[in-house]
């Protein structure tokens, strides 16, 4: 297996080449199965991945995610700095992580249950009820989930806030609603499904409404668990739906009737 002549004379290739040679998170063959093919079996992996590979995100063994590191990492990867060597030079003694958390893994394939971040406000003047749209939600009931949120709202004497996470605007969807009744202090707010984003207000006894069991994991830690709620199919009425108690329990039973 080949590497170009001279390149080993350079100080930092020698280092980066010895540091992968005794790292177990540097698999040859494995490396070499994964990511080479033709001609390029030939060459050595250590120098491919130190060349070319670890800057285009490709993984060095089953033990190092290098598209991770540079996503998470915004110094390394503006810098161009080879992702395993900056790992075992510094961000392994920095507390990095090599790959992806369970929590990270979770958000990032299901980013839509991945917790809303939220802070307590001050209640300015009425209590608010929030309702929390997003893909999973069945979008034929889209208009009924929400006229159910400002019913409750009307009851509680508190504005309604829709938020909505990973689709449009509801707001043609609501103005198009000939029956529904659009009333003062109706707010519409959008969550991004990236984990850096300004935080959602809540109001310390604020009542959320979850359409989905994404939506109500998403949900779990904004409201108090009294004022915690989650619209659920109702097996005494044929495509209805009633609010349920947004538990752990009524979570994860969700999810799973959510693949069946």
């Amino acid at each position: 297996m080949f590497a170009p002549r001279g390149w080993l004379g350079r100080s930092l290739a020698r280092e980066m080449y010895q540091m992968f040679s005794l790292s177990p998170y540097f698999n040859r063959r494995w490396y070499r199965a994964h990511h080479l093919s033709g001609f390029l079996k030939w060459q050595d992996p250590i120098w491919h991945y130190s060349h070319h590979g670890g800057l285009t995100g490709l993984a060095p063994s089953l033990s190092f995610d290098s598209a991770y590191y540079l996503e998470k990492n915004d110094d390394v990867r503006v810098a161009r700095l080879n992702p395993l060597f900056h790992f075992l030079a510094y961000g392994q003694a920095e507390r990095r992580l090599p790959m992806r958390s369970g929590q990270e893994m979770v958000t990032a394939l299901l980013p839509e249950a991945a917790p809303l971040r939220s802070f307590l406000t001050p209640q300015l003047d009425n209590p608010r009820v929030s309702v929390l749209l997003d893909s999973q939600t069945p979008e034929g009931h889209r208009s009924e989930f929400i006229a159910t949120a400002q019913a409750l709202a009307l009851q509680y004497e508190a504005t309604l806030r829709v938020l909505y996470r990973g689709i449009p605007s509801p707001l043609p969807e609501i103005a198009a609603d000939k029956e529904g009744n659009l009333f003062a202090g109706l707010e519409i707010t959008p969550v991004p499904l990236t984990a850096t984003y300004s935080d959602i207000p809540f109001y310390d006894h604020e009542v959320s409404i979850a359409t989905s069991w994404s939506s109500a994991k998403a949900l779990r830690f904004a409201a108090q668990e009294e004022n915690s709620w989650c619209l659920t199919p109702a097996p005494a009425v044929p495509a209805g739906y009633e609010l349920q108690k947004n538990t752990t329990e009524l979570q994860n039973t969700s999810a799973l009737r959510s693949r069946s």
